[in-house]
């Protein structure tokens, strides 16, 4: 117990302390703490914050579900014919899917596969699908964040499944079998064999990869358009004023987008909790 408290205060401190600076350069500008108000009123600089906040809860929201629901459906095949011994476990595989390939490196990868200009563009027109790679669908830069969805699915799928694999390394390898041999289908397999393990997992790792979304800059950049925006780039924008208004504005979005993580965060370890009970 006592190797935990410092293990959680290396990661805590420094999350607190920062967001503590965050909220002290937020406070530093003319407006004072009343930068908040003129934020969530419209009255600041930043007059697409409500299009902002809603476009980065959409992107969020889709990509998490999706990627929850792509996820389960790997984990459930996976699990239903793994066989006996452990050692082909696709974890290892997933995890490296994630940590080998950075965000900004993936993004930029998708740019060059998915936009009207890009590989499928063309490999779409030379075999006659489209009459030229314009007509291939607007997936970059697109105002729905279609794009920017693909990205975090693509990018997060690996992250929830290597969670779900783990939990389902506590479990006996033949309890699909046994539900099999008594008539259960693969949906009755999934909902009351598989789902009920790695329910807690997935849940926690589609909540941090829902924050994840919140707070990312790197894809929105690459893939988003100009308009709407996400709401961290706004902010990454601002910080790069000169102007203290401006960076104070910035740094008022920061502390608003953790606050609404943490919220989610807890209400979402909350429900897992409860679960688990």
């Amino acid at each position: 117990m006592l190797a935990v408290v410092p293990a959680v205060l290396i990661v805590v401190l420094p999350t607190v302390a920062s967001v503590a600076f965050t909220l002290i350069e937020s406070m530093n500008g003319s407006a004072g703490v009343d930068v908040y108000r003129r934020l969530l009123v419209g009255e600041s600089q930043v007059t697409e914050f409500w299009q902002s906040v809603g476009f980065s809860f959409a992107v969020g929201v889709a990509s998490t579900l999706i990627a929850g629901l792509l996820s389960l459906f790997l984990v459930s095949w996976w699990h239903q014919h793994r066989p006996v011994s452990r050692s082909n476990s696709p974890s290892l595989f997933f995890y490296s899917l994630v940590v080998s390939i950075p965000h900004l490196g993936w993004a930029a990868a998708l740019f060059l596969l998915i936009s009207q200009s890009g590989i499928l563009a063309r490999f779409a027109f030379s075999i006659g699908m489209i009459s030229e790679p314009s007509g291939f669908p607007e997936l970059v830069a697109d105002s729905s964040g279609l794009g920017l969805i693909v990205h975090y699915v693509t990018k997060e799928t690996p992250f929830i499944v290597v969670a779900a694999v783990a939990a389902l390394s506590t479990q006996p390898p033949g309890l699909n079998d046994v539900a099999a041999s008594l008539g259960a289908g693969w949906l009755r397999r999934v909902r009351y064999v598989t789902w009920p393990v790695v329910r807690p997992a997935m849940l926690g790792s589609m909540l941090i990869s829902f924050g994840f979304v919140l707070h990312s800059v790197e894809a929105p950049l690459v893939l988003g358009a100009s308009q709407p925006r996400m709401l961290s780039v706004v902010a990454a924008e601002l910080f790069s004023e000169p102007s203290i208004d401006r960076r104070s504005t910035a740094a008022a979005l920061g502390v608003l987008l953790a606050l609404v993580a943490a919220f989610f965060g807890g209400v979402g370890a909350l429900f897992i909790r409860r679960r688990r009970s």
